[in-house]
C-alpha cells in the first residue's frame, strides 16, 4: 500500500467537505498531479509512522501525540473500503511542522532498530532505515512548506 500527501489550499479543502466521498476527491488530486503540493512517501508510511509512535501500525484514537499526525493521526475520511485518508487543518499544519522539525537522524535510528522486534514487514536492516529515513526528511520538509503556504495536509493510502 502506497502512501501519499497532498497540501490542500482553502479552496481544496471546501472542495474535499463538499465531496460526498473523500476517496473519490483523492482520486482527483491524483489525477491532477501537482508534484510541488504532493509527497509521495510509497510503502515508507508504515514506517515513518511506527517510528513516531509506539511502533505498531495502531490508528491513535484520542489524544493523538502532534507528531503522529504526520500520516495516521488526523482526521479519520477513511472509506470501507480499505482506503486510509487523514485530514490535518491549515491551522494544525504548523504544529505538526514544528513537532517534525527537531527530530534527528541518531533518535529516528534508535526507533526504527525498535521495529525488529514488531510486525513490521520493512525489517530492520540499514537499507530500510535509509529508505524510510530519506522519506521522513522528505515528509518533514513538506509539511514545513504545507505550513509556510498556510495549507492543510491530506493523506492517503491505496493499495
Amino acid at each position: 500500500m502506497r502512501g501519499r500527501h497532498f497540501a490542500l489550499d482553502a479552496a481544496q479543502v471546501r472542495a474535499l467537505r463538499a465531496a460526498d466521498d473523500a476517496q473519490d476527491y483523492v482520486d482527483e488530486l491524483e489525477e491532477a498531479d501537482d508534484a510541488r503540493w504532493t509527497f509521495d512517501s510509497d510503502k515508507a508510511w508504515d514506517g515513518i509512522h511506527r517510528c513516531l509512535g509506539d511502533g505498531q501500525s495502531t490508528i491513535p484514537t484520542h489524544r493523538v501525540p502532534t507528531v503522529l499526525k504526520a500520516v495516521l493521526g488526523g482526521e479519520d475520511l477513511s472509506d470501507d473500503e480499505g482506503n486510509y485518508i487523514y485530514f490535518v487543518s491549515a491551522s494544525t499544519t504548523p504544529k505538526v511542522a514544528a513537532a517534525l522539525a527537531p527530530i534527528t537522524r541518531s533518535w529516528f535510528r534508535e526507533r526504527h532498530r525498535a521495529l525488529a522486534s514488531t510486525d513490521y514487514d520493512g525489517g530492520a536492516s540499514d537499507e530500510d532505515f535509509e529508505y524510510v529515513w530519506s522519506n521522513f526528511v522528505g515528509l518533514r520538509d513538506f509539511f514545513g512548506r504545507a505550513a509556510e503556504a498556510k495549507r492543510a495536509v491530506l493523506f492517503s493510502v491505496s493499495g
